[in-house]
């Protein structure tokens, strides 16, 4: 989740107000409703992480961007039981989601609570990271200048020969030629991207090294 209170327009929704982000009761309904969506999302990432080349018991610094309820923190630990995962989101509650949900990953589970729509919001995630995953967050900026900022930021976190892999409605936001572009000027290489289903497309890159 985002704070980000610029988004405007047809992209904006009831549920952009920042602080109810900051609300237990709002994200527990949030989640709730969540939670009754097609699940459409795992796959993805499961097909994601596989393709990274790791090995399955390599212990990886990872970082999941926008993190939510930690979704796609706790498939990187399915895949990677030795990792740690740095959960970024800008929701205390979320967090409070994600360690009653995956009560067998947190131990290794971090948490970081920073916003991402400013420039300081790695401040507080440490690093630097194998691996950095998003899904379904860095969209929510909804500004094309803060997006390729973002992906700057998250190149600066990897150490060399990280992957990148964000899974999000990249449409809404410059579309494929731009994201991929954005990515390839913050410093990435071997930049793809694969269409998932409509509207939603998986990113990844590598950081050289």
């Amino acid at each position: 989740m985002t704070s980000e209170p610029a988004r405007t327009g047809k992209h904006r929704h009831n549920h952009d107000d920042p602080e109810q982000w900051r609300d237990a009761a709002f994200v527990g309904e949030w989640v709730g409703k969540d939670d009754g969506r097609p699940r459409d999302r795992v796959q993805p990432m499961r097909d994601a992480l596989a393709a990274t080349g790791y090995a399955g018991d390599d212990a990886l610094d990872a970082m999941d961007i926008g993190a939510g309820y930690g979704l796609f923190a706790s498939e990187v630990l399915r895949a990677f039981p030795n990792a740690t995962v740095t959960l970024q989101d800008v929701s205390e509650p979320m967090f409070e989601i994600a360690r009653e949900r995956f009560p067998d990953q947190a131990s290794h589970m971090r948490f970081a609570l920073s916003d991402l729509g400013t420039s300081a919001w790695t401040s507080e995630v440490g690093g630097p990271f194998d691996l950095a995953v998003s899904s379904i967050a860095i969209h929510n900026l909804y500004d094309e200048a803060r997006i390729a900022r973002v992906y700057k930021d998250v190149y600066g976190l990897l150490k060399p020969g990280g992957t990148f892999i964000n899974i999000d409605h990249i449409q809404r936001v410059g579309g494929a030629e731009a994201q991929t572009r954005w990515l390839r000027d913050a410093g990435f290489d071997q930049v793809e991207c694969i269409e998932i289903a409509r509207n939603l497309a998986r990113l990844s890159a590598h950081k050289a090294g």
